[in-house]
């Protein structure tokens, strides 16, 4: 591979999903064509160079940070690896902000893949391959209502990479979210939105208080003004 340093955009399955499903990488560099493949729910992947000489791939399964490739296969068989290993995978769950974005980075020769993610306003997430391992690093960004916190780690896979780094996150975000988000939310139970309960409405009718916790839907106005008269002919004769 050359030496000079080149980038080249990642593309996603789907960015949005929380571990990406597929990553893919086409380009011209280390004077020939290479594809990168990724599929880290299944911690698998594969890089596949070819030039005027030969063709080199290197394979992983269990340790997907990707490296130089090294072992020698035809061109057919190169093309081969990379069709299969593009076959539609499932779909992942989709529960936070923003998508993953990042680029397949050519450095003297050896491969390197950096990921990020903007996972509030505040917070970014980015991991990136190096020596056999996948390193992750979380940063809360400084505002009104925080300092900057950050931290980083290492993982043998990329998904147990996001997993550890988005945990970490969460911590980070969680911190000072009850300082900035005050705003009540409904409550999901088991997939079902349970509406937020109302305030208990409180009317005084001279010295008497009259208390009402019912809901208002299930009471009739003419049922709430009897109730008023009621309240406010008792207050009268207790006087």
């Amino acid at each position: 591979m050359a030496d000079k340093t080149k980038r080249f955009r990642l593309k996603f399955e789907n960015a949005t999903e929380d571990v990406p499903r597929i990553i893919r990488a086409y380009g011209k560099a280390c004077a020939g064509e290479f594809a990168l493949v990724l599929r880290p729910a299944e911690k698998r992947g594969l890089l596949v160079l070819t030039t005027r000489e030969q063709t080199r791939v290197w394979a992983s399964e269990g340790v997907d940070a990707p490296s130089a490739p090294t072992k020698v296969v035809s061109a057919k068989e190169g093309l081969t690896l990379v069709k299969k290993a593009q076959v539609p995978g499932k779909e992942t769950p989709v529960t936070l902000r923003g998508q993953w974005s990042g680029w397949l980075v050519c450095d003297g020769g050896v491969p390197r893949v950096e990921l990020q993610r903007k996972l509030a306003s505040y917070g970014w997430l980015r991991v990136t391959s190096g020596d056999g391992k996948w390193i992750w690093k979380v940063e809360r960004l400084e505002k009104w209502f925080s300092k900057p916190g950050k931290d980083e780690g290492a993982a043998k896979t990329l998904v147990e990479a996001v997993q550890a780094g988005l945990g970490r996150m969460m911590g980070l975000l969680g911190e000072v979210c009850a300082v900035k988000d005050s705003t009540r939310r409904p409550v999901v139970e088991n997939g079902v939105v349970e509406p937020v309960k109302k305030e208990r409405v409180v009317r005084k009718v001279g010295p008497t208080v009259i208390a009402k916790t019912v809901p208002e839907a299930k009471v009739s106005v003419a049922d709430r003004d009897r109730a008023l008269v009621e309240a406010f002919r008792a207050a009268i004769v207790t006087a």
